[in-house]
């Protein structure tokens, strides 16, 4: 029996379970591939995947998310089309952080949790990016956000729109905490063509054929310390390293590549414990001062963050 099958057979047994499960390469240039035995073009990063494995179901046969060229910047985006498949159900366009198995994931689990980890060095204060809409029939298009700190969620918002928007323009998702001091890392993104999705029933979801979603160049929005907005890029971030671990009187992070930088350290609480300008690829800091506790560092190249992780710090 198909997957496909087995999947709706289980989820007409089962009580539905509100969604909750990962983010790079917000610009779309780097994770598309052909996957072996078909013609289309899939997208896969550490944080996003698409409903394309669907189309490998007889039942379904179609793919709804494409490598566009018509790009805000660089070379492509995402194209999300909602396609309706006779006789059965809607298949909204639809990208986000769900599993690469997503049915697969279901059939174990009996639900999807669509929350992944990510290195958050602070509370993200909105998600940002650009989008273009050509909705069919009044339908509606969404991006939505939730930030978690393990189950428990900080933060939500969804954006949803109806309006045809044919030109590039930006779009910003602000997120609201009530505990301004915890630290998330888990976070949920869904870009999603039409806004009454359901991903623990796909026979719930509803839309038109035919609406279509682009979406580029997303990224988090953070406070700097001056009260000015700095961006951290979902994707093409700096690969980084922080040694020893754990540290004692000094930390040294490395960065891989000659950069100009800001290199800050900060508590769980968000204080500034330390922070330095460097050129070059490496950075040792002095934490004899510091007290033992975990801390989190971001690298930031003008006002974006290209880098960021965590260690542990010992010995005071």
């Amino acid at each position: 029996m198909k997957k496909l099958s087995m999947l709706f057979a289980a989820v007409a047994m089962t009580m539905a379970v509100s969604a909750q499960n990962i983010i790079p390469d917000g610009s779309f240039e780097n994770g598309w591939y052909v996957p072996q035995g078909t013609s289309y073009d899939e997208y896969s990063s550490d944080l996003f995947y698409t409903l394309n494995e669907l189309s490998e179901e007889d039942e379904v046969g179609v793919v709804t998310a494409f490598k566009s060229t018509d790009a805000q910047d660089g070379q492509y985006a995402v194209k999300l089309v909602s396609r309706k498949v006779p006789g059965f159900i809607l298949i909204p366009g639809a990208m986000g952080t769900i599993s690469q198995d997503f049915v697969g994931e279901y059939l174990d689990n009996n639900s999807l949790d669509p929350r992944k980890d990510f290195a958050f060095t602070a509370q993200p204060q909105a998600l940002q990016g650009y989008f273009k809409y050509v909705p069919a029939n009044g339908d509606s298009a969404a991006v939505e956000v939730g930030i978690y700190k393990d189950d428990n969620l900080l933060a939500t918002k969804k954006f949803v729109t109806n309006e045809w928007v044919d030109e590039w323009t930006a779009f910003s998702v602000p997120l609201n905490y009530e505990d301004t001091t915890v630290i998330p890392n888990k976070v949920k993104i869904l870009l999603v063509a039409s806004a009454a999705y359901d991903f623990d029933n796909l026979e719930d979801c509803q839309g038109q054929d035919g609406s279509t979603l682009y979406i580029d160049n997303i990224s988090f929005l953070y406070k700097g310390e001056d009260g000015v907005g700095i961006s951290e890029n979902l994707t093409d971030r700096l690969s980084t390293k922080a040694f020893p671990t754990p540290a004692t009187d000094n930390v040294t992070i490395s960065w891989g590549a000659e950069k100009t930088l800001e290199v800050v350290v900060f508590n769980i609480a968000g204080a500034v414990v330390a922070k330095e300008n460097v050129t070059g690829s490496t950075c040792t800091l002095n934490l004899s001062n510091v007290e033992t506790g975990n801390y989190f560092y971001r690298l930031v190249e003008g006002n974006n963050i290209v880098g960021s992780g965590k260690f542990v710090k010992i010995g005071k």
